[in-house]
């Protein structure tokens, strides 16, 4: 019974797919030992360059995962919409505030 949040990844465009176009990013978190208390990282991969950016989060809830996308908003400011052009996650329930980015 899972979520579906967003268009699946097969419908991505051919630029996107091709890795000819820059802006289109794929996210996922990253967890250590999956504790409590573990340390958690956003980590973002842009298909083109394959440049990363990864930011420290408190923690995988979805607010947290907001709060970083904001404060990259806010960072790039007028910027934001080219080099953010498409940012592809899973399902999970820490993306789904998302869709309100």
């Amino acid at each position: 019974n899972k979520k579906k949040l967003g268009r699946s990844i097969e419908e991505r465009p051919k630029e996107i797919e091709q890795r000819s176009e820059f802006g289109h990013w794929e996210c996922d978190l990253v967890l250590g030992h999956k504790t409590k208390d573990d340390q958690v990282l956003l980590a973002l991969s842009e298909r083109m360059s394959r440049e990363f950016l990864i930011i420290h989060i408190p923690d995988k809830t979805s607010a947290s995962v907001m709060q970083a996308f904001q404060m990259l908003q806010k960072q790039y400011s007028e910027h934001w919409n080219d080099i953010f052009k498409t940012i592809a996650t899973d399902n999970g329930s820490e993306f789904a505030d998302l869709a309100n980015l």
